[in-house]
């Protein structure tokens, strides 16, 4: 007869979710006295996202009405949905949401994990950065431990953040002048970025385009990297083409000049060494 209940497996894991509840009220409590409001969009959707390289998982929603089916998707983030309420006109909004991607599953990648992401009215990019460092410090403190850890590496989130720019990443680990394989920011060069990144051994896929052959190398040579030096907190900030989302491109058209967001994973990238 198969065990279904093992109470020595839950009392390992209770610790965990004693924790997670406290960094969750923490969360809220960071945001409502940052005057964001928490909203949560609707998981089902007509469309899943406009990612080219996420695949969604489909079900079919009948009417009871008239029997009709209709195709609908879980949706694979939340961004479009919050970007609708974005150009609405809310200047602060966050959610925590569960979000699926079929297809993907290993060490950082599950087909269901908790989203974080957050968006700012007329804020820089250097606030959203501010902001980040200091929700995850609240998120340790809230955890009570004196250091976060991730494959064997630790860091201390109180102590300041290495910043580093997406250009500048690409130069110190991977030896490419990444801006030089883009001269044009809405046409990127695919042969350019592939003859910068043939000492690394990466190479573009059967239909790559520049944006895909950028993101292989991100995930492998760059985000793995541990942060340098008397254990601080490392973290990167993505560029984002302005011709491959099209939610962006609707974004930019609302009447505030300047929006800016930050997505937060569940599975954290490693922070030092």
């Amino acid at each position: 007869m198969q065990e279904w209940w093992r109470p020595d497996r839950f009392a390992a894991r209770r610790v965990r979710l004693d924790k997670r509840g406290r960094i969750l009220g923490a969360v809220r409590s960071f945001f409502a006295a940052s005057g964001y409001v928490e909203v949560d969009t609707p998981a089902l959707q007509v469309s899943p996202g406009l990612e080219p390289h996420l695949r969604a998982f489909a079900t079919e929603l009948h009417d009871p009405r008239d029997g009709r089916t209709a195709e609908r998707y879980l949706h694979t983030s939340p961004e479009f949905a919050m970007k609708k309420l974005l150009v609405a006109g809310m200047p602060r909004i966050w959610q925590l949401a569960h979000v699926f991607r079929d297809r993907e599953h290993g060490m950082t990648h599950h087909p269901e994990f908790a989203m974080l992401e957050w968006y700012r009215v007329d804020a820089s990019y250097e606030d959203l950065m501010d902001e980040c460092a200091a929700l995850v410090g609240i998120c340790q403190d809230a955890a009570g431990t004196p250091a976060l850890v991730w494959r064997g590496e630790t860091a201390d989130a109180q102590r300041p953040w290495q910043r580093l720019s997406v250009a500048d990443a690409f130069q110190q680990h991977c030896g490419i002048d990444l801006l030089a394989t883009a001269p044009d920011p809405l046409a990127p060069d695919l042969e350019r970025l592939t003859a910068a990144a043939c000492h690394l051994g990466i190479s573009p896929h059967p239909g790559d385009d520049w944006e895909a052959l950028y993101f292989r190398i991100f995930l492998e040579r760059i985000e793995p990297v541990p942060g340098s030096g008397h254990r601080r907190s490392f973290t990167t900030i993505r560029c984002r083409w302005p011709h491959c989302r099209a939610a962006n491109r609707a974004t930019r058209a609302s009447p505030s000049a300047l929006r800016s967001m930050c997505a937060v994973s569940s599975l954290p990238t490693p922070l030092a060494s």
